[in-house]
């Protein structure tokens, strides 16, 4: 066993890092609604706009469709950060 692996005494075991990047993956509606609070109607005109992520068609020539998490998730951090510097 190296000295490296056992830390002094009085000094703590370092933690493993977590990534603080999530896993990506595709969210339904009701997911969106939830984790951005915006009504379906609202977030239909700010997607057309393009002042929100865009949907993504899960089967193509089909209606279903979702959001991307990580985008999403980026999208309520830069909502936050604007309402801050207010």
């Amino acid at each position: 066993m190296s000295d490296e692996a056992v830390p002094a005494r009085g000094q703590s075991v370092p933690k493993a890092t977590e990534d603080p990047t999530p896993v990506d993956r595709i969210v339904r509606d009701r997911e969106r609604q939830s984790i951005t609070g915006v009504c379906r109607s609202r977030w239909w005109a700010l997607e057309r706009d393009g002042l929100a992520p865009g949907r993504v068609t899960l089967i193509p020539g089909s209606n279903r469709v979702g959001w991307r998490l990580s985008e999403l998730l980026q999208w309520v951090k830069s909502r936050q950060r604007k309402d801050a510097s207010r």
